[in-house]
């Protein structure tokens, strides 16, 4: 009965999160990937456009990005774009859930009830704080944005560390890195936080921190160099 009440919940909020923020193909945020990946699949040419020659011909942080989608899109070449970037982005929505609730187990025993609520208050609040920021998302910006995406894997991160589960840990810093550079460099001095923080009240193994901590260093370096020249060039004429 436990895992129905977990799927029911998890499914519960993942159409309510649908409805707040509908998914649209093509639209605000995803019209900055699609050419990309059009470009790379050989489906469309944009010969004068400043920013896909950029991208397409330097690595910044949009290139594993798209060349990450493209490669889905190659693996399933009979599923329109639009649906895969629909199934993915339901995906997401139903991460942030799981994500929320691996992180509530560790402070207290939530019903699930309490896990959706307090998921679909995290779901606004994080859309609000990337619209506050960043004006061009608009109030209700799209799920599907590296972005978003980004903020979404960090909060599983958060539980990962918290389970002391390091393999997994790690390769969702990877992925997250992979997603948006700039992941890895908001969460490391909260990474860091969290290792003193271990260490003091000793519960943490000195492998499993060192690896953490190391992994941490290389993709916030990873993510300053390849954030800063692609940011300083092609995207600050875009005010992003």
């Amino acid at each position: 009965m436990k895992k129905v009440e977990i799927f029911l919940c998890t499914l519960i909020f993942v159409l309510i999160a649908l409805i707040i923020a509908p998914f649209q193909f093509g639209v605000r945020d995803n019209t900055e990937e699609l050419p990309l990946i059009y470009e790379t699949l050989g489906i469309a040419s944009y010969p004068n456009d400043s920013y896909v020659e950029f991208h397409s011909t330097n690595f910044t942080q949009a290139v594993p990005y798209t060349l990450g989608l493209s490669a889905i899109k190659r693996a399933f070449p009979f599923v329109p774009l639009s649906v895969i970037f629909f199934c993915i982005n339901t995906v997401v929505i139903a991460l942030l859930y799981i994500a929320v609730r691996k992180m509530l187990r560790h402070i207290a025993a939530p019903s699930e009830y309490t896990v959706l609520l307090c998921s679909l208050g995290i779901f606004v609040l994080q859309k609000a704080f990337y619209s506050l920021f960043i004006p061009y998302f608009g109030f209700i910006p799209s799920v599907l944005d590296p972005t978003f995406m980004g903020g979404v894997i960090a909060i599983l991160m958060i539980a990962l560390y918290l389970e002391k589960n390091s393999a997994l840990f790690l390769a969702s810093l990877f992925v997250a890195t992979l997603v948006h550079p700039t992941t890895s460099m908001l969460l490391f001095p909260g990474i860091v936080a969290m290792y003193i923080a271990r260490r003091f009240t000793k519960q943490a193994s000195s492998n499993d921190t060192i690896i953490m901590i190391g992994a941490s260093v290389f993709m916030a370096m990873y993510g300053f160099l390849l954030w800063q020249p692609s940011h300083q060039t092609v995207l600050s004429t875009l005010n992003i």
